[in-house]
């Protein structure tokens, strides 16, 4: 780091800091014990193994530093466990496709970073989330009807329920619900189309929250964020 100062206070780590912190210096400690004159961290040698070595690490931790980290000691040999996608992309962007072995298990079969298992997996998941957004700007573009965007389709049920129940299904007829893929899921429409200032909404539309999160009661031209009262709480 030469004369930068890195932090003023260890205890200002975050956790997946202090976390590669322990490490290599647990490390440097064990080769000190071992007696290995070592004056240049090459120099270092021995077997490390950790299990689940990108747990408490952010993105940037699992895809920079802790591959960097593992480049400084050659001398050591890494066996490590990891559910990372991004740690396995860094160790072959740091080594190199040859300079990593990456074992399925429990199979053992030898693979690249892109054929991971969670990779592929976290892969589908974002190009499902791209196509949600995309499917839900579309249907908020060209929507005939208000819309209603619930949580989820238990939600959709419930609403629809609750109509046949109380003889309200011709007001249920008059809108369209979508399914919002969670309160998280509409907090990231909110935002997203916040940021368009909603220009692609041209029906009516409320975002609809449950209960248990905290009261929302905003709005941005024909665009609503409302939560479900609390049953008791109703005036």
């Amino acid at each position: 780091a030469g004369e930068n100062e890195l932090t003023s206070n260890l205890l200002a780590l975050s956790t997946g800091q202090a976390v590669l912190f322990d490490l290599f210096l647990t490390i440097l400690r064990h080769a000190d014990l071992s007696g290995q004159q070592v004056n240049e961290l090459s120099e270092v040698k021995g077997l490390v193994v950790v299990d689940e070595v990108d747990l408490h690490l952010h993105t940037s931790l699992q895809f920079e530093m802790l591959p960097n980290l593992i480049h400084m000691l050659p001398g050591v040999q890494f066996i490590l466990s990891s559910h990372s996608p991004l740690f396995l992309l860094g160790m072959e962007k740091c080594f190199g496709e040859a300079g990593v072995t990456i074992l399925e298990m429990p199979s053992g079969a030898e693979i690249s970073a892109e054929r991971f298992s969670e990779f592929e997996e976290a892969y589908e998941y974002l190009a499902s989330t791209r196509k949600f957004e995309s499917d839900l700007n579309a249907r908020l573009s060209d929507a005939t009807q208000p819309l209603l965007i619930v949580e989820g389709t238990t939600d959709i049920d419930y609403i629809r329920k609750a109509a046949e129940h109380l003889g309200k299904t011709d007001i249920l007829d008059s809108f369209e619900i979508l399914d919002g893929d969670g309160f998280k899921g509409l907090d990231k429409i909110w935002k997203n189309l916040y940021a368009e200032r909603w220009s692609n909404v041209t029906q009516k539309t409320v975002l609809l929250y449950d209960c248990d999160v905290n009261p929302k009661d905003n709005e941005i031209g024909k665009a609503f964020q409302r939560t479900i009262p609390k049953m008791g709480s109703m005036v």
